[in-house]
């Protein structure tokens, strides 16, 4: 019933089988007759299905508590006795901002250690987190109670154009929400971060574009597309003029954080305090930029 519990999780997770499928690497099929076996054995349906979406019944939602639990015992067992066969493994999620700019550090003080990254925004890196899916994880600030957090960095944002696209290079909230913004997906710390600053000052965004990619957005805002908001070593790294707020600051603040209820073995917790002293070391150099 593990496999079948797994794929129930993941169906659960993107509330699609074709998804979980492609996830998986399964045959849509094969997937679709997992969650017939569990939905035989326990006489019960866990999900409706409307439009190619699946969405959990209430006994699916029961269903999917249990099997959170138990594939979150099974992975910590694998860990516990694993460690002590071979070489520790750690699953790493980044938020892609980070991913962006402290990659190369992440891998050069991790040296030999054998981790697996997962890069997606803040909320998709927080869910693999909640389902066991990952270990560790370094997203935006998040006040939840069920992780357990240690500040990691912070980072300057600013808002950055092509050279000439704008000539006045002060400006206000209120005139910067009227220009073309590049921003980045719902769910994603850098669009929460922009969004905040416009919510404080009673600003609407006008935004031209909403992208999944720091990189993509910053490729048009080259092509002369409009406003991007990005870390000020990825603007001057991609020769972007940086505009001046004049009545704000935009900076995200970041943190690592592990679930409090998750096991955690000798190895994994001197992975833990590497990553730890990977943020400290970047926040100093920050500083001294």
């Amino acid at each position: 019933m593990i496999k079948q519990l797994e794929v129930f999780q993941r169906a659960a997770e993107l509330g699609s089988f074709t998804k979980t499928a492609e996830q998986m690497h399964m045959s849509q099929p094969a997937v679709s007759s997992a969650i017939r076996d569990l939905e035989a054995y326990y006489g019960i349906r866990l999900f409706d299905r409307a439009n190619r979406t699946v969405y959990l019944t209430d006994d699916g939602r029961k269903m999917l508590a249990y099997a959170n639990s138990i594939l979150s015992q099974l992975n910590e067992m694998h860990t516990i006795f694993h460690e002590n066969h071979g070489p520790v493994h750690c699953r790493l999620g980044l938020n892609e901002t980070i991913a962006e700019t402290m990659m190369d550090a992440i891998f050069g003080h991790l040296g030999q250690a054998d981790v697996t990254m997962h890069i997606d925004n803040n909320e998709a890196v927080l869910k693999m987190l909640r389902h066991n899916a990952l270990d560790f994880g370094i997203v935006d600030d998040t006040d939840s109670e069920d992780l357990e957090r240690i500040p990691f960095m912070q980072q300057d944002i600013v808002p950055a154009c092509r050279k000439g696209y704008q000539k006045q290079t002060k400006l206000s909230a209120a005139q910067l929400s009227e220009l073309p913004l590049l921003v980045r997906e719902n769910g994603s710390g850098s669009y929460q971060n922009v969004a905040s600053l416009f919510q404080a000052h009673g600003c609407a965004m006008h935004i031209a574009v909403q992208g999944i990619s720091d990189l993509a957005l910053m490729k048009l805002a080259k092509a002369g597309k409009g406003i991007v908001f990005v870390p000020e070593q990825l603007a001057e790294e991609a020769g972007l003029v940086k505009l001046e707020l004049t009545d704000g600051i935009l900076q995200r603040h970041y943190v690592l954080c592990a679930l409090k209820t998750k096991y955690r073995s000798d190895g994994m917790n001197q992975i833990f305090h590497q990553l730890a002293a990977i943020g400290s070391a970047g926040d100093k150099t920050g500083e001294s930029a």
